[in-house]
């Protein structure tokens, strides 16, 4: 008899449906809303942190964090990363994780983090627009 792996079994890797729909609606929103047509913005954004920091602040050397969306300037330099967050953001491993990412994007990079809501950037178009013009507004001028 032949048994098939469960669902819960499998190995699981990346970002749900849900969480990359949320994030392909943010880009597209940012890309029709923009006034600085040269900047962009790029999903999966890698970025490694130093391990001098990294010993500092008690993570591994190697340590790295992958931001939902980063904005670039026309130098290709970062101007925001964003953040999709939903239900599995409220893990307290997540939580800090998060909060070590958004410390280091700020103290490091000098790079400020906004966090969306996952429902909301998956809500209907005309909701959707409107949370995303308020919670965007400054990066939109």
């Amino acid at each position: 008899m032949v048994r098939f792996q469960r669902a819960s079994e499998g190995f699981k890797h990346g970002n749900g449906t849900t969480h990359t729909t949320a994030v392909l609606n943010v880009i597209e929103f940012f890309l029709l809303n923009r006034k600085k047509r040269e900047w962009h913005a790029i999903e999966e954004y890698l970025v490694r942190f130093n391990p001098k920091w990294c010993k500092k602040d008690g993570c591994r050397p190697d340590y790295s964090h992958s931001y939902d969306i980063t904005i670039l300037d026309s130098k290709v330099d970062s101007v925001l990363f964003i953040e999709v967050v939903g239900p599995k953001h409220d893990i307290n491993r997540q939580k800090l994780n998060d909060q070590r990412a958004e410390r280091y994007a700020e103290e490091i990079l000098k790079v400020p983090v906004i966090r969306l809501d996952k429902v909301e950037c998956n809500g209907l178009l005309k909701d959707r627009t409107q949370y995303l013009k308020k919670e965007l507004k400054q990066f939109l001028k």
